[in-house]
């Protein structure tokens, strides 16, 4: 079962996770709602740190227990939107940009070819 370690997701969190029990799986797949690529996340006693820059968003959060490249469950996440606290410092601000770019490009090349 994937359960958030926690309270409630919120945007701009830093340091989350999710609790993984009842599971052979060994990696858990992190993407907002809409992406095209998810990091792989390998799990430590039964939890998977959430990348950061996925929770910058506030868009909805899916996570899916992979053994082997089998899926054994997947589960989605709400995250709450909020301001950007003032104190809010992340170091890796330009990875998100360009992940958020590449996203946007792999999005226009999908339309164009549905053309």
């Amino acid at each position: 079962m994937i359960q958030i370690a926690g309270s409630q997701l919120c945007q701009w969190d830093v340091g989350r996770s999710v609790n993984i029990s009842d599971s052979k799986a060994t990696h858990v797949h992190f993407a907002n709602h809409g992406d095209s690529k998810a990091p792989i996340i390998e799990i430590k006693n039964g939890e998977a740190k959430i990348p950061d820059y996925l929770l910058q968003t506030g868009k909805t959060l899916h996570a899916y227990a992979v053994l082997d490249g089998v899926t054994l469950e997947s589960r989605s996440f709400a995250v709450c939107k909020r301001e950007r606290p003032e104190s809010y410092v992340y170091e890796d601000d330009r990875r998100n940009y360009i992940y958020d770019l590449i996203t946007r490009a792999e999005d226009a090349v999908e339309k164009l070819g549905s053309i």
